[in-house]
């Protein structure tokens, strides 16, 4: 078929060839076993035919399922949609741990932050720390799918999983309850403009948010229109020493996803010509990216932090000032208050699902977490 592995996503292969005239892309992510061509329809046709000459598969339908994730697509209406949710995995996941449900409008309690164990590790029981890992481990697929609102309390709990702690515990329970009263919530893309749709960004840190350590959380969430498709919240390896610091290296961290998202998109024939926007919320950090900054004040940055202004200066990515308040990757970097944490699921771009539809028959099987 002439499909190439794309550099930037080894799970990923790619082809192009004319196709009455014109030049078409078959696209095709791969995961063991389970495979998605996307792209022209002759193309995907003419695969889903070539591979049974190879491999038993199952007859080619519409995707409904892929990993997990449940796929939804209405190409008929004037404005196509498709929407992404793991409504399956939470019911089998909420049966699994045989959660109790109850009405909690946010991932942690309001001031609720994570500390260290004071226990020894040897003096901990493994199946409560088995359970808690596993209970961790169904998180964070349903995190890295479809849900960057738990990213921020995924990640905080994540730090503990080789020494977990009854409050730790009681607080992933709470988490799972969380899950449960927004199980409806979906990732729903659309385009208004028929033409592709480029991403942009928005960065944000919480300075010394860890206490144990002081050290800052950073996160990047990426859009397509207004609905999030990349997204990431992880601790800093590095103590920062201000705030505009933290936010500095949060640059740093959502230029390279630019960087991979540029090499990606070019590798699969939709290369961009324009910069990448990403949006920050700290001027200082901004000003110091420009080089206008206070040299005294971020002198003593990591050289590998002022990456993102060469990126800038080759125009792959432009820096925008966004309000704090209306910045959506505040939700990946610390935990909010009801009505802020509802404000920024909506700047996700998550939904409710108002489809009206029954739940599709689930997948055969469901990935292993």
């Amino acid at each position: 078929m002439g499909l190439k592995q794309t550099i930037s996503d080894p799970h990923t292969f790619v082809t192009c060839k004319i196709v009455e005239g014109s030049q078409c892309t078959l696209i095709l992510p791969v995961y063991v076993d389970d495979l998605l061509p996307l792209g022209n329809k002759v193309l995907t046709d003419e695969f889903e035919k070539w591979i049974g000459n190879y491999f038993e598969t199952t007859a080619p339908t519409d995707a409904k399922y892929f990993l997990g994730l449940r796929l939804r697509r209405n190409r008929i209406v004037e404005i196509p949609w498709l929407t992404l949710d793991q409504h399956q995995f939470i019911k089998v996941i909420l049966d699994r741990f045989e959660v109790i449900p109850g009405k909690a409008t946010t991932p942690f309690a309001s001031g609720y932050r994570p500390i260290p164990n004071s226990e020894p590790k040897e003096d901990n029981n493994l199946n409560f720390v088995r359970t808690y890992q596993s209970k961790l481990g169904s998180l964070m697929y349903l995190m890295l799918g479809t849900r960057p609102d738990i990213a921020f309390a995924v990640g905080a709990l994540g730090r503990y999983s080789a020494n977990p702690s009854a409050d730790h515990m009681s607080a992933i329970n709470r988490l799972f309850r969380y899950v449960d009263h927004t199980k409806d919530l979906i990732l729903r893309y659309h385009n208004n403009g028929g033409e592709a749709i480029q991403p942009d960004g928005a960065v944000d840190a919480d300075l010394a948010g860890e206490r144990s350590e002081s050290r800052s959380t950073r996160g990047y969430v990426f859009f397509l229109g207004n609905t999030a498709f990349s997204w990431s919240s992880k601790l800093l390896d590095i103590i920062a020493s201000s705030t505009a610091e933290s936010e500095y290296m949060s640059l740093f961290f959502g230029g390279q996803q630019v960087a991979w998202l540029r090499n990606f998109y070019e590798e699969i024939s939709f290369p961009f010509s324009t910069p990448i926007t990403i949006n920050c919320d700290s001027q200082p950090a901004i000003q110091v990216l420009k080089g206008e900054g206070d040299h005294s004040r971020s002198k003593h940055f990591k050289l590998k932090f002022h990456a993102s202004r060469q990126r800038v200066e080759r125009k792959e990515m432009e820096v925008r000032y966004i309000e704090t308040g209306k910045n959506p990757a505040d939700i990946l970097t610390k935990s909010l208050s009801g009505p802020l944490h509802a404000k920024g699921i909506k700047a996700l771009g998550l939904v409710q699902d108002n489809l009206e539809e029954a739940l599709d028959d689930p997948p055969a099987e469901e990935p292993s977490v």
